[in-house]
């Protein structure tokens, strides 16, 4: 069969489509190993080995437009589109020149995996500054018993394979709820970590974001930096956090709600649901819970995709474009969480199911596979004993299509290791047997790898039931390595850290690939990242009337770190226009400012009036203002007993604003105020309040060792001792009467 049989996209039409709000996806089907090495942005692996087992997960609606690439002329892409026409897809085509023909048009192709969700995490820790600490300061930290506590935000079976030393594993999605049950109090410190940078920083900067009151930082490059920094690791650690008690909960949900209303993210009914259900077939249900959870109870319908992995690799569980997204959880908060990241990465309809509907409605157990049952090929199961006596008789040939990293650790042996995409060539210089054992970790990539085996060897083929794990449980030798394998270990992307991976010099190259990778994707077309407000808020003193305060209140605060960046014009006069129209008593108005830009002489004559300890830091500032009154009334000549109080709200105003345009505005009070009254040659009817600096926001490694702790939020003062209905407290007005 060749291409003319399937219609076909040009370059310019997929760049089309990537700009636009079509429904459609675009698989790359060659071999993820070779996938890796490059790639276009935007398409999704799906390797040809295991297309028929995958496919319905990821396309749910069979009249979808599917666009598949592959190298140019090695017909693996047509290939593809025979098997999605007998799966039922009605609308498949190809790319006209494949991969080749989108460099060749002057488009980037990427190595890696999941690159948009790994560049969104470099985007994310640049825009946000999420802070990070290094290896070697949290070593200290951790052996000097300060309050520390470090959760690895990576799935329990990476967890399991090797982890930091007392670190609890606390999957990313499961962050804001399962953190909060852990942490003694505000005091300590919160590590997280995974194997590289991705999840680490949006791990942490979901916990800024939302408000979390502890001081939270990344552990920079993960359990690889940590390795490479010359520290032990743990293997075979379980630890994984416990849902959080009641009230714990209760405080997630909080800064769950606050996530959702900052990012605009509807709540959906289940009769909304159903209904929508029933008129679009792209709508995807997403329950971002746990494997475990999932398997248990779940809405009839819905796909798992645990929150974390969902934005580490949301090509892995989303490769729709412009599909209709709704996150379903049992507690409000990681589908929140998760929902606040998928809105940052650009898809455009996103919402959240209402939990304690999705929970009366989750159904237990039931079919997790999406394929049809009557398009599943029947297949011969055979037992672990059978096999077991078949081989000592010489009656089959094992050949393993299990993954190659599971197949190296162990597989039976003498088994083969085969990649199905490759039969062609790898079949026919099979040895000959009366019949093929095959062994697959899927059973119904195994069902239809049989019926092509079968065909291909001309003998027949058994499917082993439970796949080589079934082998091991019986107790029997594994055989480890690659020396059975037909093919080279090209079906998977292999992690550094794995005994294909590469080792240290791969994880260097992959976290060094990983920060780079940033600034490549700005320009690609279909890139659709719309990151939110850097300013951090502050922590959440989970006082019941919070929801009632408007979001610019709760989110300012006066960060340090600053690029050194010019400021517009404009906002420099909208900063000073904002502190115009503040209140005052009898419109006194009685604020003045001066200021200097950076670069003038006027700059530097303010900034020698600075301390030592603002002017360790303020340097990179673009704007430096002296806040001034006056103390008498300038209309009728009296003492203005307010002009503090009312210069106070104006530099409210200009705090605020500056907050608006997303820049740094810091006050201080530490300067010399007599070389100030000099420098300024100020006469006695002005009073010095205050002075601030303003500028743009930069990454708190711009700041000097001391200051990058403090470079968080505040936390607030509860309501309760701030103020009073009717009277003081008795225990202050006992003191005032004594």
């Amino acid at each position: 069969m060749n291409n003319e049989q399937f219609d076909t996209v040009t370059v310019a039409d997929l760049v089309t489509l990537l700009q636009g709000t079509k429904l459609f996806a675009l698989f790359d089907v060659r071999d993820e190993g070779i996938f890796a090495r490059s790639h276009m942005l935007f398409a999704s692996s799906l390797p040809l080995s295991d297309l028929e087992a995958r496919l319905y997960r990821l396309v749910p609606a069979r009249e979808v437009l599917i666009v598949l690439t592959s190298d140019s002329g090695d017909g693996i892409s047509t290939r593809a589109a025979r098997r999605c026409s007998e799966l039922g897809y009605r609308n498949v085509r190809l790319l006209e020149g494949g991969n080749q023909a989108w460099a060749q048009a002057g488009y980037r192709l990427f190595r890696g995996i999941h690159v948009p969700s790994k560049a969104f995490g470099e985007l994310v820790e640049s825009h946000y500054h999420t802070p990070m600490i290094e290896p070697e300061e949290l070593h200290r930290l951790l052996q000097s018993g300060a309050p520390v506590a470090v959760f690895d935000s990576r799935p329990p079976h990476e967890f399991h394979r090797m982890s930091l030393p007392g670190a609890r594993n606390c999957p990313g999605g499961d962050l804001l709820a399962g953190v909060a049950g852990c942490v003694p109090d505000e005091n300590t410190l919160v590590v997280i970590n995974c194997a590289g940078r991705t999840r680490s920083i949006i791990g942490a900067q979901s916990l800024i974001t939302a408000g979390f009151p502890n001081r939270v930082v990344a552990l920079k490059n993960g359990t690889m930096g940590w390795h490479l920094a010359g520290f032990d690791l743990e293997h075979g650690q379980a630890a994984l956090v416990e849902s959080p008690p009641p009230e714990q909960l209760r405080k997630a949900q909080i800064l769950a709600e606050r996530v959702r209303q900052q990012y605009a993210i509807p709540v959906a009914s289940l009769a909304a649901l159903r209904e929508r259900m029933a008129s679009d077939g792209a709508l995807m249900l997403l329950d971002v819970r746990g494997p475990l959870e999932f398997e248990r109870t779940h809405l009839a319908g819905s796909r798992n995709a645990p929150g974390g992995q969902l934005i580490q690799a949301t090509d892995n569980y989303v490769a729709l474009r412009n599909a209709p997204l709704v996150l379903i959880d049992d507690d409000g908060v990681r589908a929140s969480v998760t929902a606040s990241w998928l809105v940052q990465l650009g898809f455009r309809d996103v919402s959240v199911l209402a939990h304690e509907e999705a929970v009366a409605a989750f159904q237990r157990g039931g079919a997790l596979s999406h394929v049809p049952p009557h398009l599943v090929p029947a297949v011969e199961r055979i037992s672990v004993d059978q096999v077991r006596s078949d081989i000592e008789a010489g009656t089959t040939l094992v050949v393993d299509i299990s993954r190659s990293d599971t197949y190296y650790k162990g597989h039976i042996p003498g088994a083969l290791f085969t990649i199905r995409s490759r039969w062609s060539v790898s079949v026919p210089r099979l040895p000959r047997r009366p019949s093929i054992t095959l062994v697959a970790e899927d059973e119904v990539t195994g069902a239809f790898a049989a019926a092509e085996l079968a065909a291909l060897y001309g003998a027949p083929v058994r499917l082993l039931e439970g796949g080589s794990e079934s082998w091991r449980a019986a107790g029997l030798s594994m055989a480890r390595g690659l020396e059975d394998a037909c093919d080279p270990p090209e079906d998977m992307w292999h992690i550094p850290s794995s005994p294909l991976g590469g080792g240290e010099a791969a994880m260097k190259d992959y976290l060094s690939w990983e920060v780079d990778l940033a600034k490549q994707v700005d320009r690609e077309p279909g890139a659709r990242f719309r990151l939110g407000s850097s300013v951090v808020p502050p922590a959440v003193d989970f006082e019941p009337t919070w929801v009632d305060t408007d979001e610019i209140f709760l989110r300012r605060w006066s960060p340090r770190s600053m690029s050194g960046e010019p400021l517009a014009s404009g906002e420099v006069r909208a900063l000073f226009e904002a502190a115009r129209w503040a209140p005052s008593c009898n419109n006194s108005q009685p604020w003045r400012f001066v200021y200097a830009l950076a670069g003038t002489a006027e700059w530097d004559s303010f900034f020698d009036v600075l301390s030592d300890g603002n002017k360790a830091w303020a340097d990179r500032g673009a704007l430096l203002a002296f806040i001034l009154s006056t103390p008498t009334d300038q209309r009728s000549g009296k003492p203005l007993r307010s002009h503090a109080f009312d210069t106070g709200a104006a530099w409210q105003n200009i705090a605020l604003q500056g907050q608006r345009l997303n820049l740094v505005v810091h006050g201080m009070l530490g300067f010399d105020p007599e070389r100030a009254r000099s420098v300024l040659r100020l006469p006695d009817q002005l009073q010095i309040q205050a002075m601030f600096v303003a500028g743009r926001p930069a990454a708190g490694e711009a700041l000097p060792p001391a200051l990058r702790a403090r470079e968080v939020p505040n936390a607030r003062l509860p309501l309760k001792v701030l103020a009073w209905e009717g009277s003081l407290p008795a225990e202050l007005a006992g003191a005032s009467a004594r």
